[in-house]
């Protein structure tokens, strides 16, 4: 996990500047996650114990974004050379 600034740094320092970022919205990432949980739904039933373990390990993931939402993300960088 990295900051902002942390990233910022790393970019500088692999000889690019930052142009612009910008943060992945939490409309965005429903916009993402719920597809995603209608169609586990659409899958679960009768689903094999290998399917059933694939969909555990999505629901796991937007659980645990939506738990955590507001202290996790993605950065979205817009670089060029320095």
């Amino acid at each position: 996990m990295s900051t902002a600034k942390d990233i910022a740094d790393r970019v500088a320092a692999a000889g690019y500047e930052t142009v612009a970022t910008r943060r992945v919205s939490d409309q965005a990432w429903e916009a993402y996650y719920d597809p995603i949980d209608a169609r586990i739904a659409l899958l679960r039933p009768g689903a094999s114990e290998e399917l059933a373990a694939v969909l555990d390990e999505a629901e796991r993931e937007a659980a645990l974004w939506r738990a955590h939402s507001h202290e996790t993300g993605y950065l979205l960088s817009v670089v060029r050379p320095a």
